[in-house]
């Protein structure tokens, strides 16, 4: 899946960033139900980070692109750290609700809070966690397809075993017993 995401990635950023200047071409935002999944968020990320973007800058051009919700969610993080407010305060009132905006918020302040705080590169940091949530939605849909087997399972298994006994095993006994007492 990572193998789809990334040139996808890099297409976006590439459409999107244009220049290295602050011209940002134009772009339709998605609606709410067609939001971005959060690894793929994290590669548009790390694709504007590889080009020379700061973190603060990155954050504005994702923020353009993904649905509504995130982008102004993103947006007034970006608006806040450009003022100077510290790194958590900034996030602390976009990471307080369960919604999707919430957890895409809280995934991305803790994917870049170290590089924010100490100045390292935060690339590997993006790409193990992609890495995890992508493991993780590997695992969660590997499970998912073992239950749906066993609920299939149950009906098929309802309606195949009468017309076994009835075209199969019903046969074999009266042919058996007919040789038996005949």
């Amino acid at each position: 899946m990572g193998d789809v995401l990334m040139p996808l990635a890099i297409v976006g950023l590439i459409l999107l960033a244009g220049s290295r200047n602050d011209r940002i071409v134009p772009f339709r935002r998605m609606n709410a139900s067609a939001s971005l999944h959060i690894p793929l968020i994290l590669e548009l990320l790390a694709v504007a980070l590889r080009q020379g973007s700061s973190i603060t800058r990155a954050l504005d051009t994702v923020a353009q692109v993904v649905d509504v919700g995130l982008g102004t969610a993103v947006g007034k993080v970006t608006a806040s750290l450009h003022q100077g407010v510290a790194w958590s305060e900034s996030w602390a009132l976009v990471c307080d609700d369960a919604s999707y905006v919430g957890q895409a918020c809280i995934v991305l302040r803790d994917t870049l809070e170290a590089s924010w705080r100490l100045g390292t590169s935060p690339l590997p940091r993006i790409e193990a966690v992609i890495s995890q949530l992508n493991g993780e939605q590997r695992t969660r849909v590997e499970s998912q397809a073992a239950r749906l087997s066993i609920r299939l399972l149950l009906p098929t298994a309802l309606c195949f075993l009468p017309a076994f006994v009835l075209l199969g095993v019903i046969p074999c006994i009266s042919a058996f017993a007919q040789g038996l007492f005949a």
